[in-house]
């Protein structure tokens, strides 16, 4: 027996994939599904070839696809199944960005312009300390 930690994960209601984005569904799957091989699917096989099933469904379908390939596109996600929760608003110039974690604040431009000026502030204050 394989292990499929997908497996237990709850099912979302089926939702369907808006049109201009099956090629860009179908490049997921293609460069990212481990089960996908020449078109088919490996874990409907049966001894028979079986084609993949979310390839050829206009929904969301295969609970492999839904829990690990499809969060690997948060912005396909998001248009499939609305608000993810992922996209927050940067504090420091007010674009849209999608964070990794719960604790991001800053998009991954101006993360690094805030990181080097809290440093540069941290190393002035270091020296006022020492100097006096």
């Amino acid at each position: 027996m394989s292990y499929r930690p997908w497996a237990g994960l709850p099912d979302y209601e089926i939702k369907a994939i808006p049109k201009d984005r099956f090629r860009r569904l179908d490049n997921l799957i293609k460069q990212y599904c481990s089960a996908y091989y020449k078109g088919n699917c490996i874990f409907l096989d049966d001894g028979n070839e079986r084609a993949c099933a979310q390839m050829k469904s206009g929904r969301v379908i295969c609970r492999y696809f839904r829990w690990v390939i499809l969060p690997l596109d948060m912005e396909l996600e998001e248009e499939i199944y609305g608000e993810t929760g992922r996209k927050k608003i940067c504090v420091r110039c007010g674009k849209p960005y999608y964070s990794e974690s719960n604790r991001s604040r800053y998009c991954s431009e101006c993360s690094g312009i805030v990181r080097k000026n809290k440093k540069n502030q941290w190393i002035k204050s270091k020296r006022k300390k020492t100097w006096m």
